[in-house]
């Protein structure tokens, strides 16, 4: 089977599996074979699109996520998003996620996953595949038009396929959207951002340094997030694997260090921080029910 795209399909819709995987991210070019250190975790990715292929609304079962992207520990969780057909009622795919819950192959699956996985063991997420910037407020932080073209379209591993419309939608997207539309969001991002920045002032002269901080993050995020889009790549997240993004797909190692300082992560170590994590989890026990 050869590779069309980026991604040489995890299981192809004819039954057969093959975990050898030919990804492009970013820039960056890699062989990963196979994506799961465990046979545990390639038996429940199997299982959940052999469920999940019986329904007929299901056009495709990727997997996404860090072990799509190769960003997983040993205590990452499985990230499966279902495509559905455009105009799937919710009420439909809502009962098929929840007879997936209730059925053998996901006790199964919870069972095996359950003692070497941190919190959930799968989670499965719901797309339709009609990707479109969406209104944002002044205040929300930078939206996930981007972050969704880059996890489920540009990262993403399909494990099942029905027709061709995941290759459909990379043709589309891939390798990034058009000119005209980098030129429209990269003006807004630039708006947004912005704004966020002139609020710090504002804020602190009425002493409200919780606000500040919180324009900043916004403002960091969307700073990030436009220089994606300058750069024609999709990321992954504003929150998380921020060093090995910039450093992998950007080619902008140094970056992180100066980020860092900038928010004053960089003052944190992992001591500190899980020192302030326990003392958060005091105050939440010392003040609330």
């Amino acid at each position: 089977m050869e590779p069309r795209g980026y991604v040489l399909s995890a299981l192809s819709a004819d039954g057969r599996r093959g975990l050898a995987l030919l990804v492009t991210i970013g820039k960056m070019k890699s062989m990963r074979s196979p994506p799961f250190e465990s046979s545990e975790r390639a038996r429940a990715a199997s299982a959940a699109a052999d469920f999940f292929s019986d329904a007929a609304i299901v056009d495709g079962v990727l997997l996404v996520g860090s072990w799509a992207h190769g960003h997983a520990g040993a205590a990452s969780d499985l990230d499966i998003a279902l495509l559905v057909r455009p105009g799937t009622d919710e009420a439909e795919w809502h009962e098929l996620v929840a007879a997936w819950e209730r059925s053998e192959p996901r006790i199964q699956a919870a069972n095996v996953l359950g003692p070497i996985v941190r919190h959930s063991d799968i989670d499965i997420c719901v797309i339709d595949g009609e990707f479109a910037p969406q209104p944002r407020g002044w205040t929300s932080g930078p939206d996930d038009f981007e972050l969704q073209l880059g996890n489920y379209v540009a990262y993403s591993l399909p494990l099942f396929e029905r027709g061709d419309r995941y290759h459909v939608l990379r043709d589309r997207w891939l390798p990034f959207y058009d000119d005209e539309l980098r030129r429209k969001r990269l003006e807004s991002v630039r708006t947004f951002c912005l704004n966020n920045l002139d609020h710090i002032r504002w804020s602190l002269e009425r002493d409200d340094r919780f606000h500040a901080f919180h324009r900043l993050y916004h403002a960091y995020q969307e700073f990030l997030q436009a220089l994606f889009i300058s750069q024609r790549t999709y990321p992954l997240s504003y929150d998380k694997w921020v060093a090995e993004q910039l450093d992998e797909f950007l080619r902008l190692p140094d970056l992180a260090s100066e980020l860092a300082r900038i928010l004053g992560v960089a003052q944190l170590d992992r001591l500190g921080l899980a020192a302030s994590a326990t003392e958060l989890h005091r105050l939440f026990e010392d003040h609330l029910e």
